[in-house]
Formats: structure tokens, C-alpha cells, sequence
């Protein structure tokens, strides 16, 4: 997601947005596939990134 559409969020729905990436890695841990689990980290980390910028 690109810093002017994170922008456009408010910081509840941002910390929203963020836990759900981290919940769905945490759900698609339980069908062992380590790659859809990284990807989610992976765009979790990118949203907390843009919310520090």
C-alpha cells in the first residue's frame, strides 16, 4: 500500500488494519503454510512501517 493511501486512514483504522495481518498469519499458521504466513508478517511489517513514517 503506497504512504498517501495509508494516509487517508485514521490511526484506529490503521492499527486495525495491521492486526489483522498479524491474526490471519496467526490462523494460517494452523494449515502449516510458511509461505502465506511470511507474506502476512511481511505486509504487517510494511503497514507498521508506513504508520512510523
Amino acid at each position: 500500500m503506497t504512504l498517501e493511501r495509508w494516509s487517508c486512514f485514521a490511526k484506529g483504522q490503521q492499527i486495525l488494519m495491521i492486526a489483522n495481518e498479524i491474526n490471519r498469519a496467526k490462523n494460517i499458521l494452523s494449515k502449516n503454510n510458511s509461505d502465506d504466513v511470511n507474506s502476512s508478517y511481511e505486509r504487517a511489517l510494511d503497514l507498521i512501517d508506513n504508520n512510523t513514517r
